[in-house]
């Protein structure tokens, strides 16, 4: 399992070897909504990468890529007190696949705080997860450095058979408790220093 800011990756997370992919990351600021348009896009394969919503070096929600005997995985990964949109079978999450514009915030009740699968791959079929061939916005919940709640998105491509997954952008808002529509970016921002989005 990868070690991941002093705690290690769930359990189905002990798949084949993991790259962790480094990738800088422009941001822009305008009114309350901060996102990020992951420039190259970050396109996994055996790959984790970190969401840092609020650039407070402070790991929000790991996405990863995994292969091994035949699967592959495409997964997230919460941090306690953190959430994703999805919908639970049993013990296990499956994030739903958000449309441009789809609310997310405290009106929203599907909010599960645990790891997820997107898609489950094996032999050529898809099992479990609705983001196989998929694009699309995965809504988040998380505590930022602030220490209050804030909602956010992260869109996310995953190829046909999970041969990989593309993280591609990710924006919150700032105000607590306030909500956001997927891919809401505001109008052009500010560009900043670029930072590293998995450390």
């Amino acid at each position: 399992a990868i070690p991941y800011k002093g705690r290690t990756t769930g359990k189905w997370l002990g798949y084949s070897t993991m790259a962790a992919s480094v990738i800088a990351v422009g941001q822009k600021a305008d009114a309350q909504i901060f996102s990020v348009d992951v420039d190259p896009d970050s396109v996994l394969v055996n790959a984790v990468f970190d969401v840092d919503f609020d650039g407070d070096n402070i790991g929000d929600i790991l996405i990863l890529h995994a292969t091994s005997n035949g699967a592959t995985v495409v997964a997230e990964e919460v941090p306690v007190g953190n959430a994703v949109m999805g919908s639970v079978s049993g013990v296990y999450l499956y994030p739903h696949v958000l449309d441009a514009g789809a609310p997310i915030g405290p009106e929203q009740t599907n909010f599960a705080s645990q790891n997820g699968t997107l898609a489950l791959v094996y032999q050529g079929a898809n099992l479990y997860g609705n983001w196989d061939g998929q694009n699309g916005y995965i809504g988040c919940r998380f505590v930022a450095g602030d220490g209050l709640a804030h909602y956010g998105w992260i869109q996310i491509a995953v190829a046909s058979l999970s041969t990989t997954a593309t993280v591609l952008a990710y924006g919150y808002e700032a105000m607590p408790n306030t909500a956001i529509n997927a891919g809401g970016m505001g109008a052009a921002g500010i560009d900043e220093a670029g930072r590293n989005a998995f450390q």
